[in-house]
């Protein structure tokens, strides 16, 4: 037996002594949560040939307020592949987490979980690459290609908000993530008419500066916004910032 089946044997199996309920799409759906778990993109890919036995936005929490499947792809730095794969099988680009029990600050959509995990985690260390450039604007554009809403809040932050706190607390020597912002604030504003309306005066203030300027070699952090080493992916990002 091939490896990524006998993987895909085993998952199976755990899923199936986990499963809660007699759902007939559960264990294949706990097995496709875990693969995505172990980022094992083989299976994911295994079991997505037959996306009918699966529920593409499972939700494993018994109280309905955990990450679907897309989501859950998204908080991995690593997770990008899997959650191309997830949108081409059909799972909502739309669904986050309910967030009913959760602190507000926890609530994601997929659109702004891939803000946070592709332009927040790379910030903090100075790493981003134009190939991690690419890798995030495509992603935020495969999102919004298939419908996701540029306007949907999560914990009270619209996307375009998100992306505007992390240029306000950009590395300043990082000319490919000042450049991954400055795409993104454009695609979100422009081509998918992301609402300014309800930024803050700050943020309208760092969207005319990075956008509207286009600083992407300008040194020193911008005029009015954070340090660069109060950007990280634990920070709490407030609508009002």
């Amino acid at each position: 037996m091939p490896r990524e089946l006998d993987l895909f044997a085993d998952l199976m199996s755990r899923a199936v002594s986990n499963s809660a309920t007699n759902s007939a799409t559960e264990p294949a759906s706990e097995a496709l949560f875990q693969a995505i778990s172990e980022n094992d993109v083989a299976t994911v890919r295994n079991i997505l040939r037959h996306p009918e036995n699966v529920d593409l936005n499972y939700d494993r929490s018994p109280t309905g307020d955990g990450d679907p499947l897309l989501v859950h792809a998204l908080n991995a730095a690593s997770g990008a592949r899997i959650a191309r794969l997830l949108v081409a099988a059909g799972a909502s680009v739309s669904r986050g987490n309910n967030g009913s029990v959760r602190d507000k600050y926890e609530v994601k959509t997929p659109l702004w979980a891939a803000i946070n995990t592709e332009i927040g985690a790379h910030l903090p260390h100075c790493d981003m690459d134009p190939a991690d450039r690419e890798a995030a604007k495509g992603l935020v554009a495969l999102l919004l290609e298939n419908g996701a809403n540029p306007n949907a809040s999560a914990g009270g932050q619209t996307p375009l908000g998100a992306v505007l706190w992390y240029a306000g607390c950009m590395a300043t020597d990082n000319n490919a993530a000042r450049s991954a912002v400055v795409s993104i604030l454009l695609l979100l504003r422009d081509d998918y008419d992301a609402d300014v309306s309800a930024l803050s005066a700050t943020q309208l203030s760092i969207l005319h500066q990075v956008v509207d300027s286009h600083p992407v070699s300008a040194s020193g952090p911008l005029r009015g916004t954070q340090s660069p080493t109060a950007c990280n992916t634990d920070s709490r990002v407030s609508a009002t910032e």
